[in-house]
């Protein structure tokens, strides 16, 4: 769209930038963070790598292709790509499943309580507003 002229910016994952084509600013760094059920041999360990998992099925949020190619390129960082069972839209579901020991997930986290600027808290009301979703 931005190639088109159809949009003037766009906010997205610098993962998705695949040239340096764009200028780009910096809005925020998540993380990922690996969901595994209390009951999985690695769950006790002081520390894990996402290559760890590889053998695993693993269930995502349904959060676009965006979300979808960064646990993709995680993984193949890593070395392997990930055997997506299956995409949900609630992370309820996820979380029965991972916890029933089905699998594995990723989930994309960002500080819950931290004190947003004025833009910042703006531009997030007005996405999840966009959007639909609001998501803790």
């Amino acid at each position: 769209m931005l190639d088109g002229e159809l949009v003037e910016l766009a906010v997205l994952r610098s993962s998705s930038l695949l040239d340096d084509s764009y200028k780009a600013l910096t809005l925020g760094a998540d993380k990922l963070v690996l969901v595994c059920s209390n009951t999985h041999p690695l769950a006790a360990a002081e520390e894990v790598g996402l290559k760890d998992f590889q053998q695993e099925d693993f269930f995502l949020l349904d959060m676009g292709q965006n979300f979808a190619d960064s646990v993709y390129h995680a993984c193949a960082r890593e070395g392997f790509s990930p055997h997506i069972r299956q995409r949900f839209t609630r992370m309820e579901t996820i979380l029965g499943y991972v916890a029933a020991g089905a699998g594995v997930s990723l989930l994309l986290v960002f500080p819950h309580g931290r004190h947003l600027s004025p833009a910042a808290a703006a531009l997030r009301n007005f996405l999840e507003n966009f959007t639909g979703k609001n998501r803790q």
